[in-house]
């Protein structure tokens, strides 16, 4: 089994010697793809750096500063191994990452891809909560039951893994596309969605977390204001598409409310008794916005209250 490991950089520099030394360590990976999205520190200087120390890591640099999700993409398209697998460039994976999935492979032909567990690592904090997602130091996230075939339903209603710490088969993209570049943040989770929607997805052990998700305060996505935006704009994209695949009411009930929550609902805060009648009275205003066509210029700039 070899496996394409590609790595989005943007200022990324004090974690990029940890992150790609962790790719190269595993004995399935048969190169390390990094993509510079246009950093304005020394990221550049330590991809290259690698570059020169092991035949298998290439570099290539973005054409702009235009989000992981495009250069994830130039990724998938300079690959060359018969698997692909993520990791972000302050995250890193742990020994053995590869281990069992060769084995589930191995043993199925008819998994495309195979979903593992990530150990949250919090710097100099043991909780935190950011919109609606609570991440606590030391904990792992990943599907449960482990082995098991996962369920569309119960991933968008919380029984959730990411995108770092999946193994997918290079041909798979083929049928099912890219990562949306209209998206600079959800793209992770609108390609897991096309993936579940399309493909044979399996489950890893959970217990066993194959890469750490580092947190900490240069994090993109504690651009709040940019992370509603692309909620919304995901909530809403997919609302329509549990229409074309006829997925069930209780998908579409959970997409619409995320829709609606993450619009202007979080300018009230998270746990007002009187949001919901808020709800009920602009529900004419959200479903004329969901339908409309176009995204307003605004929606992306508005402030939002957290508090």
């Amino acid at each position: 089994m070899k496996v394409s490991v590609i790595i989005p950089v943007y200022n990324a520099a004090p974690f990029l010697d940890k992150s790609i030394h962790s790719a190269l360590e595993q004995k399935q990976t048969g190169e390390v793809l990094l993509i510079d999205d246009r950093s304005t520190d020394e990221s550049l200087v330590i991809c290259k750096k690698w570059e020169k120390v092991d035949s298998r890591v290439k570099v290539f640099v973005n054409e702009g500063t235009k989000g992981a999700g495009a250069a994830r993409n130039v990724g998938l398209r300079n690959a060359t191994c018969e698997y692909i697998a993520f990791l972000d460039a302050d995250d890193y994976y742990l020994d053995g990452r590869f281990d069992e999935d060769e084995v589930l492979f191995e043993n199925n032909n008819s998994i495309d891809a195979v979903a593992n567990s990530l150990l949250v690592i919090l710097q100099n904090i043991e909780h935190t909560t950011e919109l609606k997602t609570s991440h606590k130091n030391q904990s792992i996230i990943g599907y449960l039951p482990s082995f098991s075939f996962i369920n569309l339903e119960e991933f968008v209603h919380g029984n959730s893994f990411y995108i770092t710490g999946l193994t997918i088969k290079r041909d798979v993209f083929l049928t099912l596309g890219y990562f949306d570049e209209d998206l600079k943040q959800t793209q992770d989770t609108d390609l897991i969605m096309r993936l579940l929607l399309n493909c044979c997805v399996f489950s890893g052990n959970y217990d066993s977390a194959v890469v750490v998700y580092y947190r900490h305060i240069s994090n993109t996505t504690n651009n709040s204001t940019e992370a509603i935006f692309y909620r919304r704009k995901f909530a809403k994209k997919h609302f329509k598409l549990a229409f074309r695949h006829d997925l069930s009411r209780n998908v579409k009930w959970k997409l619409f409310k995320d829709y609606i929550e993450n619009d202007y609902l979080w300018l009230f805060g998270r746990s007002h008794s009187y949001k919901k009648y808020f709800k009920i009275i602009l529900l004419p205003f959200f479903i004329f916005r969901l339908i409309s066509k176009t995204d307003h210029s605004y929606d992306k700039d508005r402030k939002i209250h957290l508090s």
